[in-house]
């Protein structure tokens, strides 16, 4: 019994891990997802033949960013270059 209760524990715990590392996985690809929404609407806003641009985004401050709030971002800075 008590061999099949850690073997219970050790399944559970392999599985946890591996949700965590799914959910880590998917939030850096919407941080990246994000950062290069930025950098394609800069991109079309301000074409490269014309201007010198250096973007850096701060990935990891975006790890309690809402996705709410990332579009709120990428909407006032569509308007930004829009007036």
């Amino acid at each position: 019994m008590d061999h099949l209760q850690r073997e219970t524990e050790n399944a559970y715990k392999a599985a946890r891990n591996k949700s965590h590392e799914w959910f880590s996985a998917a939030d850096e690809q919407q941080e990246h997802s994000f950062e290069m929404q930025i950098i394609l609407l800069t991109d079309n806003s301000l074409p490269n033949n014309k201007y010198n641009k250096n973007i850096h985004i701060d990935n990891s401050a975006l790890s309690c960013v809402d996705m709410d709030t990332r579009i709120a971002l990428n909407n006032c800075y569509y308007k930004i270059f829009l007036n």
